[in-house]
């Protein structure tokens, strides 16, 4: 038995049917990702006992002084300091300083601490 060969026939394509591609930059793609900010006031231990004895009202101390730069965390990794400020009651963080991401111009990609 032998196989039926035949030639293919290709269309050409219309000219106003022609592809352009779309140029994205790598920014344009996380435009519209979601990210958790988080402005650490300070931090406290509580022993379990403290804990359950909190009422409406009660005062917890922090380790922080009042008017001291809070930490900003960003999907919970520290990535810069702030000062909260008040503007038409509303609380406010400005931003003071960003710190350097680790592996961000070294070789490789990642910070190797040598």
């Amino acid at each position: 038995m032998q196989a039926k060969v035949s030639k293919v026939v290709f269309h050409p394509f219309a000219a106003e049917k022609t592809w352009k591609p779309q140029v994205t930059t790598a920014l344009e793609l996380l435009q519209e990702v979601t990210l958790e900010l988080t402005a650490l006031l300070g931090r406290s231990t509580l022993t379990v006992q403290e804990l359950l004895g909190l009422r409406e009202g009660s005062v917890i101390r922090l380790d922080r002084v009042a008017g001291e730069a809070v930490d900003l965390l960003l999907d919970g990794q520290v990535f810069g300091r702030g000062e909260v400020l008040v503007i038409n009651d509303r609380f406010v963080v400005r931003l003071l300083q960003v710190f350097p991401s680790p592996g961000i111009g070294s070789e490789g990609g990642e910070d190797k601490g040598e």
